[in-house]
């Protein structure tokens, strides 16, 4: 071996054992975050191109329906009531449901609430975890939140102000979450592609790609 050869490999770095699987480690783990990651956010890519892609528009109310009291005849459960989660294996048929129909081509149909609604979406807003179910102050409470929540779209449609609302493939809806989205991405697509550029540093730095 030259001398030339003898001082270059006299001043690269000797990376022990230890060092090496830790460093094998550190390059997987972070390999692994990003890919995670990524998924997660061409999963929030996906689901924000209704939010794009739907256009703006101002609805006109015709009817607001909500609970306003606690059904006493089974009949009337289905009334302004949904199924909601109320713990494990644990399924209630009393939670509110709160409906905003709004008038878009001369055709009444009930908005959703996000671009994720379906032609089949039951409510506006609906109640989706009701623990304590079986207490009785606790259902008033959650009739009352209803009543709330239902207040000033019953007030407008009183005195028939517009709404903005948006439509998609047919489906009206009324929070457009796309500048939020859009953040996410962007954050998580940073996140990622930091991880991944970690990742490939620790790879290197084991060596065991030189094998």
């Amino acid at each position: 071996m030259c001398k030339l050869e003898r001082d270059i490999e006299k001043q690269q770095p000797v990376v022990g054992p230890g060092d090496r699987k830790t460093a094998e480690c550190c390059g997987g783990i972070c390999v692994l975050l990003s890919v995670i990651i990524g998924i997660i956010t061409l999963g929030i890519g996906v689901s924000m191109i209704p939010d794009v892609e739907a256009t703006s528009g101002m609805c006109n109310i015709t009817n607001v329906t909500y609970p306003t009291s606690i059904p006493t005849v089974p009949s009337k459960i289905n009334e302004n009531f949904v199924n909601c989660d109320c713990g494990r294996e644990c399924t209630s048929d009393i939670g509110y449901c709160v409906g905003v129909f709004v008038e878009v081509n001369s055709e009444i149909v009930m908005a959703g609430r996000f671009s994720s609604t379906t032609p089949e979406t039951q409510c506006t807003f609906s109640e989706d975890k009701c623990f304590n179910k079986e207490d009785l102050a606790s259902r008033m409470e959650a009739i009352q939140e209803a009543e709330e929540i239902a207040r000033p779209y019953v007030e407008k449609m009183n005195s028939s102000e517009l709404i903005e609302c948006f439509l998609h493939n047919g489906v009206v809806f009324l929070d457009n979450n796309a500048d939020e989205k859009i953040q996410l991405v962007a954050i998580l697509g940073s996140l990622s592609f930091v991880a991944l550029l970690l990742g490939v540093c620790c790879i290197r730095k084991s060596g065991c790609c030189n094998e």
